[in-house]
């Protein structure tokens, strides 16, 4: 093992390694120390620090660290990261906004500060303040970029909780009041091979076999592909609901849903539970990882529980594994699309674009469909079209699809998805007898969703008024704070990271806001139940 050579220049210590010097070798502090006391710093950033070998300017910068702000000094070469924790254990600072972090992956990374409490941050930066950098710019450089963009995703993915968390829990409250006792998704299980039905344009390439494999098949459709699959006389045997807005009721119109199976998000919007189907099962695919959901999940809410995927194509993919004791087939199933048409002939989006289309805005110019950067990536075999998001869903399912050897993928083209392509729907093993599911693996629930929001509501006026008398400065026997940590829901919406809340009367105020809109719409939706 080759070992680094420090070198006294008189104005501080360099490093001579593979050749090259890491410092400068006339004053190896100065250009670290000017780095750290000049960079502009900005809170709510992870800062990596490649290579930090000798520690120089990082005592400057953590004195410097804006709140909510970390240091992550990263070494990959060996001999260095032990050079490294020697300097480290001279570092004396009682500052804990820094890690060290020998060679990982990013994804460990992310695991490691997850572990922490530390992540997401709403910004990621790379300052470089030695010349190790320069052994392993492609490692560093790939750390950097994958991190920068877990943390925009992360960051974007806070906005749309901030504008969305409320409705998510107003239509979660009413769809377990509504339906008592609702199924868990993971009852329903069928001996014929699952096709996913999705809406994306390759299921027209599909339909002639699903149309003669029919009666030999179970049929999984999204809530998109219902239109499409109606216009040719094609009643799926489920259809899996994510949307928690109004927006996919068109979907649902002239559909015989009594001859259909619901499988829905407990936070979908509760008028598509309200229509007549065969039969109602529900999914938990939690928006955040809330204490309240934990809570829940480990007590009531284990069976019904799927990890919170964003896209319906991918969970319906996820529940189609769950379903089939046999194969699973997708179709429709893009994340990519042609300029003019984002999705089969007939959903209701394409119908709407194609109707709203004129002359200046022809459907042919697709940056106003989702109003999002195109992209143009690598497919099976040719370019295609896509946009960051509907990569991150792609990502996603191939994760999910890495671990399954019974998933196929029918659509030749687009992009790839982590399933082996297959040209048919196999059936020659299934019976025509075989029943769609096996009505004998449904059983009742005995959990009484109707008390425990009753329970809830009664919770929810103690904690309010147990926030009325911190405000007028009284004495009470239970922290108002610690009961408002455990329904952390409550907070879900604020814009801010909240590790701790803070305790004042500014922020009472709003919590109170914030809770008396809950228990005034849970005292509706209990009051109209009587």
């Amino acid at each position: 093992m080759i070992i680094p050579r420090q070198i006294d220049t008189g104005s501080g210590i360099t490093l001579e390694y593979q050749g090259r010097l890491l410092y400068s070798r006339v004053d190896p502090k100065s250009r670290p120390l000017r780095i750290a006391r000049e960079t502009e710093l900005k809170p709510e950033t992870l800062y990596i620090i490649p290579s930090p070998l000798l520690l120089y300017g990082i005592d400057e910068l953590i004195n410097r660290l804006p709140d909510g702000s970390f240091l992550l000094l990263l070494e990959k070469e060996k001999p260095l990261e032990e050079l490294t924790r020697e300097a480290l254990t001279r570092f004396n600072i009682k500052n804990a906004s820094f890690s060290f972090v020998a060679y990982k992956d990013p994804e460990e990374i992310i695991g490691y500060l997850n572990d922490q409490s530390l992540w997401p941050f709403r910004r990621v930066e790379q300052l470089v303040l030695s010349g190790g950098y320069g052994l392993h710019r492609e490692y560093y450089t790939r750390v950097f970029r994958t991190l920068e963009e877990t943390a925009r995703i992360a960051y974007q993915d806070k906005l749309t909780q901030v504008y969305f968390a409320r409705r998510w829990m107003k239509n979660f409250f009413a769809n377990l009041l509504n339906y008592e006792s609702p199924l868990p998704y993971t009852m329903l299980q069928s001996d014929r091979p699952v096709v996913v039905a999705g809406a994306g344009e390759s299921l027209e390439n599909s339909l002639e076999q699903i149309i003669s494999t029919r009666d030999k098949i179970f049929l999984l459709a999204v809530d998109t592909a219902l239109p499409f699959l109606a216009a040719h006389n094609q009643v799926p045997d489920a259809v899996v609901v994510l949307e928690s807005q109004f927006i996919n009721l068109r979907d649902f119109y002239g559909i015989p849903t009594k001859e259909i199976i619901l499988i829905a998000d407990l936070f979908s919007f509760p008028r598509v539970w309200r229509l007549s189907w065969k039969k109602k099962l529900a999914f938990f695919s939690r928006f955040s990882p809330l204490r309240f959901f934990e809570i829940l999940q480990k007590h009531a809410l284990e069976e019904y529980t799927l990890p919170p995927y964003g896209s319906v194509g991918v969970a319906a993919v996820a529940i189609a594994s769950s379903i089939s004791r046999t194969a699973v087939y997708c179709s429709g199933i893009d994340f990519s699309y042609r300029l003019g048409k984002s999705h089969a002939r007939g959903t209701q989006f394409l119908f709407g674009e194609l109707c709203s289309s004129s002359r200046v805005l022809p459907a042919g110019s697709f940056v106003p469909f989702f109003r999002r950067p195109l992209l143009q990536t690598k497919g099976k075999t040719s370019q295609v079209l896509t946009d960051l998001i509907l990569l991150n869903y792609r990502t996603a399912l191939k994760i999910f699809t890495s671990t399954a050897d019974n998933i196929y993928d029918l659509n030749p083209e687009g992009l790839f998805i982590g399933a082996e392509y297959a040209d048919k729907i196999e059936i020659s093993d299934i019976l025509p007898n075989t029943p769609v599911y096996k009505e004998s693996f449904f059983r009742k629930s005995s959990f009484s969703w109707k008390y425990f929001l009753q329970q809830e509501y009664e919770i929810l006026s103690r904690i309010y008024n147990l926030g009325h008398a911190y405000l007028q400065g009284k004495t009470v026997d239970t922290d108002f704070f610690s009961l408002v940590e455990q329904r952390d829901y409550l907070t879900a919406h604020f814009p801010e990271q909240l590790r701790n809340l803070p305790r004042n009367t500014e922020f009472t105020k709003r919590l109170l806001i914030a809770l008396e809109g809950y228990r005034i719409y849970l005292g509706r939706l209990l009051g109209d139940s009587r």
